[in-house]
């Protein structure tokens, strides 16, 4: 495994959409698997002791989609530097509207915006599955999906 230089990961950071940057900042600073910060809820961030517990992992994609317990028993709590914190509370007051702390901390990456007609990268309707990250109409997920010519996400 090669680990990314520091500028890499900036350089990573500021090229992504600001709804990505989050998802970005948990899995370099905080070395989740990706199931693993897609699962996260608003909950699982202590804000003010500056730690992460990981409980869940999301697996699959499509309608296969589940959430279960991570990998190999792997339930922990991760420390959070103050500067991915920062990143955290900025996303959870620009994209995660609601007051329940169970919500999805990063259900709006990939997730249709409300009164858009938005496609899925094979052209049809899209229908994001009930994390948002995978179209149920096509397959693919939604970071996927939004990559192709004529996705709308």
């Amino acid at each position: 495994m090669v680990l990314p230089a520091a500028s890499q990961v900036r350089a990573l950071l500021d090229a992504v959409p600001p709804r990505w940057r989050a998802y970005v900042a948990v899995c370099a600073f905080a070395g989740l698997r990706l199931g693993e910060a897609s699962a996260l809820r608003v909950a699982d961030v202590d804000f003010l002791r500056r730690t992460i517990t990981v409980a869940r992992q999301v697996q699959g994609y499509g309608t296969a989609a589940e959430v279960r317990a991570p990998k190999y028993g792997s339930e922990r709590t991760v420390y959070a530097a103050p500067g991915l914190t920062e990143i955290l509370a900025a996303h959870v007051a620009g994209h995660c509207p609601g007051k329940d702390p169970g919500r999805w901390l990063l259900a709006t990456v990939g997730r249709c915006r409300p009164g858009r007609s938005a496609r899925c990268g094979a052209g049809r309707p899209a229908r994001p599955d009930a994390r948002g990250c995978t179209c149920i109409t096509c397959g693919t997920s939604m970071p996927a999906a939004s990559s192709r010519p004529g996705a709308t996400w």
